[in-house]
């Protein structure tokens, strides 16, 4: 496996060390790799966001603005895993090694352009046609339906791998969603709070497979159900039934996207 390293800014040397470390750790204990991987190490959130914003619009991709410490992509046919050390120097230890086994998972599972580059199902086409709604809110619950998916293929793939304690404090930053929610109690836009729920749920799909692991199911279960019973007002969010989405889950992309799309549909 090759690695290329882009620094931006002032780079502490241990801490980049460290990242590389925990990085490639999971291709060591998992045994599978990226052929060739990129990885950019940005001292601010400011040149994080340029960077980013500049390759989704010059790859045609859709840009949701949102950023963590860590993020990956594969805008031009390979994985790049994106790391703020203005963010991450903001958590724990722990967390931000959890973010980062989280990410280099994404290197392997979805290291190449179709999945950030994906067709909207036909489905979703339909529904936001009748709705009259905008080709770039489509595309906004596109790519979050498709996070939904690729954040549980990972947790999946971290589990079999035996990063179960090493990645459940990351699982636990989050889920706490707590300002999220506080901002969607301020709207009273429907299509705006349906973007708002997608993006919890995306949280809520990164943990859900640590409901088979009975060290945390307990945990990790009443803290879904507590932010699902949030949301019970506006959606018909029934707990077993949206777990069952995931348990038909095949680990295919395209397969797990167009399911999780026709179950989205119903409730929003």
């Amino acid at each position: 496996m090759k690695i290329n390293l882009f620094r931006f800014g002032k780079i502490d040397e241990e801490l980049e060390d460290e990242i590389i470390y925990n990085i490639t750790m999971v291709y060591e204990k998992s045994g599978l790799y990226p052929d060739y991987l990129e990885i950019y190490l940005y001292e601010s959130t400011r040149d994080m966001e340029a960077r980013l914003y500049r390759d989704a619009t010059e790859v045609g991709a859709y840009y949701s603005g949102d950023i963590y410490f860590a993020m990956h992509d594969a805008y031009y046919g390979w994985p790049r895993i994106h790391i703020c050390l203005e963010l991450l120097k903001r958590l724990s230890k722990d967390i931000w090694i959890g973010g980062l086994l989280h990410e280099a998972t994404h290197a392997i599972l979805h290291g190449s352009i179709e999945y950030y580059l994906v067709s909207i199902p036909s489905d979703l086409n339909a529904y936001c046609l009748a709705n009259k709604l905008s080709r770039d809110y489509c595309l906004s619950i596109l790519h979050y339906i498709s996070l939904i998916v690729k954040d549980y293929h990972v947790t999946k793939f971290l589990l079999k791998y035996n990063f179960t304690d090493d990645e459940y404090p990351f699982i636990e930053y989050t889920l706490d969603v707590k300002d999220i929610l506080v901002e969607y109690g301020n709207i009273f836009e429907r299509v705006r709070k349906n973007i708002i729920l997608l993006s919890v749920l995306k949280s809520v799909a990164t943990a859900i497979p640590y409901l088979n692991i009975s060290k945390y199911s307990t945990e990790v279960g009443n803290t879904i159900t507590e932010i699902l019973n949030y949301f019970l007002d506006d959606y018909k969010i029934d707990f077993r039934e949206f777990i069952n989405i995931f348990s038909k889950f095949n680990m295919d992309f395209a397969h797990d996207l167009n399911l999780f799309t026709s179950y989205i549909l119903e409730i929003i």
